[in-house]
């Protein structure tokens, strides 16, 4: 008997041991991460990075640092989308959160950003401020006030024409003064009690900031075609306008204010006419009068939020944090323990060493020794607002990237400078292909959208044409005949046996796009929206190959000595492996703190995986494989999720898929006596919040569950759809088009 226990517990601890050294581990980089608010407490600096995109996570991660943005660590977590402000009194610390368009929240942390108590629920919150132990919070209930850090509240709007259109507030020279939707400027000299409105020169819009500077109160429109900015010099009783912003911005909003004895800051996005890219910056002026757009050295120039600290500058935008020690006339990178990079591409050289990733918004960086440590490279891309790269092929000693709004760049010294290089314009460059030692292949996000080039890239020929597909090219492979295969966007491959002069199509999986291709000796896989298939007669016709109903974005192999081993990353199941040449896959995700997977790279003895918001990971395939080996397809999921719904756009039905962990114990939410279940609610909303649907309503036990939602009475436009079980909350957006 003590013989059988002792190897008992061997096996254990093998098991055990083999579990913990076939994970996932992180790579600590890139640094960065969607920096959506900075605040600061007690001289300490906090910010939000959030998750906004369609996969999201539902999780917001607070950082906190204690030497002035020179490096950051990890506090606490919220759930949502994202978090906007961040804001403190005294003794308290206070976040704005949302889930989705429609759910707001109010947090407050007591504890130096250790843990958050929820404070108002469902309310749309907008521009907060702070003031010693006050705390105003203007929502879509009416103007809330609390003068005791956030422990006891009133409605001090109660008296206003539109109690619930505050939308900013200020208090200048003891007179508080509060911007309302399409009213202009009232002001209370009694905090509230009573109000009078104060303005002139027709001064009846929509007022989203008031702030004050240099014994003036400024008012701002905060968005808009029309560049104006109000000033008042005698406690609001007149109003002037005060001044314009540059000339170049038009169609801008305001995205954050801050103030010194020196000056003002805006955070600002806007367009320079009506067609253009979306920019931003920091704008600065030391008197209200003239502004100044600087933003040297941040990318993406879409500024999220600002702060001020130490008499330096902070800047959030999608990929970190960036500092300015002069008033921001230039900025550097200050990201330092903010692993949360968005991974838009990744390639490396052959063997591994060489890497580079492309960041969302961010441009491209490059690692030499395996993606340990990294090197910004973006002379040449930093005059875009947020250059995106998606893909990448390298011919000679010549890199080919293509970005998702500003064309095709190049670069001969591996990204130490890049120029354009044609196609330019806002439609995504999807792909590259080689086609034998001379031509290139590029495919764009539109209507026949193949181009070739037999001279470097110095010139693009469309090889595609009369709207053979209609919709959007999305990938490209040559054949080992030397044929072109493109996918679109609708579910289709195309293939070309006269280098494009006639085109062949066949479905593939109609609604999902193709969004890789890859042929493994004889057979082709194609990656799509609704899973893998495959192709054993050179595209002629195709089947599905597993995964289906997960959003699949590439397909690799271990390396060309092992061509059965595949692997697959998805945008909303992580990461799956097949050794059977993709006849059945399974799950590989111990580890990885998200399932949003961006893509994956083998070199044959790592796999690399990019994620959306999480950086770089990697695993050694060959524990991998051991792993796979010893797990079972029967395992009950281990924590929730909810899937993107399929197909997207729909009309108009679409299937909705969510898991039910086994073990939702930990979140004390079963009722007495239904250990069996949990109680499910997936419910769709339109965009105004209304309740249209009610797909699930009941107890649940664990499992992977599928739903459908057929929505032929209901109009074409945006709906979301948000799944709660026990303390569990996730939304996510869907369109219908009839």
């Amino acid at each position: 008997m003590k013989l059988n226990f002792i190897h008992a517990m061997i096996i254990i601890i093998a098991l055990s041991y083999l579990d913990v050294y076939a994970q996932w581990t992180s790579l600590n980089g890139p640094s960065g991460g969607n920096v959506t608010a900075i605040g600061k407490s007690a001289g300490n600096l906090f910010c939000a990075v959030s998750d906004e995109t369609i996969y999201s996570n539902n999780r917001i991660d607070i950082f906190s640092s204690t030497d002035n943005g020179s490096s950051w660590s990890y506090k606490s977590q919220l759930s949502g989308t994202g978090v906007y402000q961040i804001h403190s009194t005294n003794a308290t610390i206070f976040v704005q959160s949302r889930t989705g368009s429609f759910d707001y929240y109010l947090y407050k942390s007591t504890d130096n950003g250790n843990s958050w108590e929820l404070v108002f629920d469902s309310l749309f919150i907008r521009r907060i401020r702070t003031e010693g132990d006050k705390i105003y919070v203007p929502t879509s209930q009416g103007l809330f006030y609390s003068g005791d850090n956030g422990n006891s509240w009133s409605n001090i709007s109660s008296n206003l024409p539109l109690p619930n259109y505050v939308l900013c507030t200020e208090t200048f020279n003891g007179t508080l003064y509060a911007g309302l939707a399409d009213s202009g400027v009232y002001k209370s000299t009694n905090n509230g009690i009573s109000w009078s409105r104060s303005w002139a020169n027709g001064l009846t819009r929509d007022i989203r900031f008031i702030f004050s500077f240099n014994n003036t109160l400024f008012a701002s429109e905060g968005e808009g075609s029309t560049n104006r900015i109000y000033k008042s010099n005698d406690n609001g009783v007149s109003w002037a306008q005060s001044s314009f912003f540059p000339m170049i911005m038009n169609y801008y909003t305001i995205k954050d204010v801050k103030l010194t004895g020196n000056g003002i800051f805006m955070a600002v996005v806007f367009r320079q006419s009506a067609g253009s890219l979306l920019e931003g910056g920091v704008l600065y002026s030391s008197d209200g009068n003239s502004w100044e757009l600087r933003r040297q050295g941040i990318l993406p120039n879409l500024v999220n939020t600002i702060e001020l600290n130490n008499s330096d500058v902070f800047a959030g935008s999608g990929s970190g944090v960036f500092k300015s020690t002069n008033n921001g006339t230039v900025w550097s990178k200050s990201s330092d323990g903010i692993v949360k990079s968005q991974i838009s591409h990744l390639t490396f050289s052959a063997g591994g060493a060489e890497w580079a990733v492309g960041i969302r918004g961010a441009g491209a960086l490059v690692s030499a020794d395996s993606g340990f440590s990294w090197i910004e490279r973006n002379n040449g891309l930093d005059n875009l607002p947020a250059p995106t790269i998606i893909s990448s092929i390298v011919k000679g000693n010549k890199w080919f990237a293509g970005t998702e709004s500003n064309g095709i760049y190049t670069s001969t010294d591996n990204g130490i400078q890049w120029i354009s290089s044609g196609l330019v314009g806002e439609i995504p460059i999807t792909a590259f292909a080689l086609k034998g030692t001379n031509e290139i292949i590029a495919t764009r996000a539109a209507a026949d959208g193949v181009y070739r080039s037999t001279d470097d890239g110095n010139f693009w020929e469309q090889i595609m044409s009369g709207s053979t597909s209609p919709s959007g090219i999305l990938s490209v492979a040559i054949g080992g005949a030397g044929n072109i295969f493109v996918g679109n966007a609708n579910g289709y491959v195309l293939r070309s046996t006269n280098n494009g002069a006639n085109w062949t199509s066949s479905e593939v999986a109609l609604g999902a796009g193709v969004r890789f291709l890859r042929q493994v000796g004889l057979t082709w896989f194609a990656a799509t929206g609704n899973g893998i298939y495959r192709s054993t007669n050179f595209g002629v016709s195709w089947s599905p190959s597993g995964l289906q109903g997960n959003n699949v974005n590439f397909i690799a192999i271990k390396n060309s000595a092992d061509t059965l081993t595949l692997f697959a990353s998805t945008n909303d199941a992580g990461v799956f492996f097949s050794s059977d040449n993709g006849n059945s896959w399974f799950p590989s995700n111990n580890g990885l703190p998200t399932l949003n997977i961006t893509g994956i790279r083998s070199t044959g003895t790592y796999l690399y995986a990019g994620t959306n918001g999480e950086g770089l990971w990697r695993i050694r395939i060959d524990d991998l494989i051991t792993n796979i080996d010893e797990e079972t397809s029967k395992e009950l999921p281990v924590e929730f999720h909810l899937s993107q719904n399929y197909p997207n756009p729909f009309n108009p039905s679409t299937k909705i898929k969510y898991t039910i962990p086994s073990t939702p114990l930990s979140f004390g939410d079963l009722p007495a006596g239904k250990a069996g279940g949990l109680g499910v609610r997936l419910i769709v909303y339109d965009v105004l919040g209304n309740e249209v649907a009610t797909l699930v309503n009941e107890q649940k036990p664990a499992g992977i569950y599928e739903v459908e939602f057929n929505a032929s009475q209901l109009s074409s436009g945006i709906y979301f759809y948000k799944l709660t079980a026990g303390s569990f909350a996730e939304t996510k957006k869907m369109l219908l088009l009839k």
